[in-house]
């Protein structure tokens, strides 16, 4: 998942959304919800069967007659680890000072170390298999503390769903929070990176796998970001082919997207 305010980190999409604004609701200019998945529905027939395409892997030909035939996709997986982007994430190290209080902040959780240690710079490292922070101080470990903010067990698909639409509506909420607190974890995590990593990989095999997925995943994108027209979002953010079939120019119907918001130590 991209994170707010960078389109250059989604660029198909995006020079997607240009298009679809400038070629369907421009001309178009649907005034209804209903008129509106009538344009983009014959919009998505000319852009795929009709339209000649710039880009490298179509050679100016529409994408379907470039590639009339995609790749078949993975099966959907029936049980989800939510935690599982901890584990690229073993033996790294994040330096931080103890406050006062005996306490070390990471992300928004707060972890006690003790009085004893107020003043400290200590190193928390990363433990994925035993799903902890080694604190470390003066080459050696003097505490061991349980990550914050796990789940702690496999989830059936339905209810990892369900959590990660609940994470999304949280997102602007944690990063309101997270702001506030100035807390260095997001940029040190990479705000996430490696946890979008891990649900993008799901997300792309869960891609095209039907509308009442993509209804719910659809409502966590229309939620979290607010700064986009609302028709628009409805009905042209869609699945491109790459993260499914890799190749860069077919877009599905607004049903075949899954977009997360998942957020590192919450």
């Amino acid at each position: 998942m991209c994170p707010p305010h960078r389109p250059d980190k989604n660029a198909y999409v995006e020079r997607y959304h240009r298009t679809y604004g400038q070629e369907c609701l421009q001309v178009h200019r649907p005034s209804t919800f209903q008129e509106v998945r009538e344009v983009t529905e014959a919009f998505l027939q000319h852009y795929n069967h009709e339209r000649p395409h710039q880009g490298r892997s179509c050679g100016n030909v529409p994408p379907r007659v470039a590639f009339p035939t995609l790749p078949t996709l993975p099966a959907l997986p029936e049980r989800v680890d939510p935690d599982a982007w901890l584990g690229p994430l073993d033996q790294k190290v994040y330096l931080r000072h103890v406050g006062r209080d005996g306490c070390v902040d990471v992300d928004l959780a707060t972890y006690y170390l003790g009085p004893q240690m107020a003043g400290w710079s200590v190193l928390l490292q990363v433990q994925a298999q035993s799903r902890q922070f080694a604190v470390w101080h003066q080459d050696q470990v003097v505490k061991l503390l349980p990550i914050k903010g796990l789940v702690g067990q496999e989830m059936a698909l339905d209810d990892y769903l369900q959590y990660i639409l609940q994470e999304a509506l949280a997102a602007p909420r944690r990063s309101s929070a997270r702001r506030g607190r100035q807390s260095p974890t997001a940029d040190s995590l990479g705000r996430g990176s490696l946890i979008s990593s891990f649900i993008r990989q799901l997300s792309q095999a869960l891609a095209l796998s039907g509308a009442s997925v993509g209804t719910l995943l659809s409502l966590c994108w229309t939620k979290t970001r607010e700064t986009r027209n609302h028709l628009l979002h409805e009905q042209s953010l869609c699945q491109i082919a790459p993260s499914c079939s890799s190749h860069p120019a077919f877009f599905s119907l607004p049903s075949q997207l899954f977009p997360v918001l998942p957020q590192p130590f919450r």
